[in-house]
């Protein structure tokens, strides 16, 4: 629909909610009697949308529909724009955070992160890239692994500070691949190594409840520890 919105409402067509004013009227359809145990598919096409930006699926308080709340999780999918912090480039969710996890998969443009960010578990998948550009710190409050491909500046940051949670780092972080500064400040628990480490800058353990646990792995560092 030109207007953006559509959907079924009334007993009768061409009336809009009352969160709408009059001029959607013409949007909305009369609503259908469903019967328990019916399943419906809802079919969603010839729309002018970016890649996978997005749409929002809004159900009364009374509608007999039974659905999940979103999830702790959203995955990355934009062909034009790279920035992060872009609702539309996660499905029209909100971006990550200490919260939400994030997964990068291949195709279409990659991310790019040019401001200090959080993510809770972050999944670089084969194929996919992530920019993170000079200054910028990026939070990670879970676990990292990557199987792609991670570029960081040698003056960005991988910062590690969620309490005593036990955090880990997995898959493919040297050569190419290697982390900017790594920082961690916890109060307990530790983050493991799960992979060899390349680190182009510093690392850094903040105090003595700050635990990196290199459990048999090799750590290269280019810069200073402290």
């Amino acid at each position: 629909n030109s207007l953006g919105v559509s959907g079924l409402y009334s007993a009768a067509a061409d009336a809009a909610p009352p969160a709408y004013s009059p001029d959607f009227n013409s949007a909305y359809e009369a609503r259908i009697a469903v019967s328990t145990g019916e399943i419906y598919v809802l079919s969603i096409s010839n729309f002018a949308n970016d890649y996978v930006s997005g749409y929002s699926l809004i159900f009364s308080a009374t509608s007999p529909i039974a659905y999940s709340v979103p999830g702790s999780s959203v995955t990355w999918g934009s062909s034009t724009s790279n920035d992060w912090n872009n609702a539309g480039n996660w499905g029209g969710c909100s971006p990550p955070s200490c919260t939400i996890n994030a997964v990068l998969s291949s195709g279409g443009a990659q991310p790019v992160i040019n401001s200090n960010a959080n993510v809770k578990d972050l999944t670089i998948n084969a194929g996919a890239t992530l920019t993170i550009n000079a200054g910028v710190t990026l939070t990670v409050c879970g676990d990292l692994v990557n199987n792609g491909n991670l570029i960081m500046s040698s003056s960005s940051t991988l910062l590690f500070n969620n309490g005593s949670v036990a955090q880990s780092i997995t898959g493919s972080f040297t050569g190419a691949n290697k982390i900017g500064n790594l920082t961690i400040t916890k109060t307990g628990g530790s983050v493991t190594l799960n992979n060899a480490i390349d680190i182009g800058g510093n690392l850094t353990t903040s105090n003595s409840t700050s635990i990196l646990n290199a459990n048999n792995q090799i750590l290269k560092l280019a810069g200073n520890f402290s």
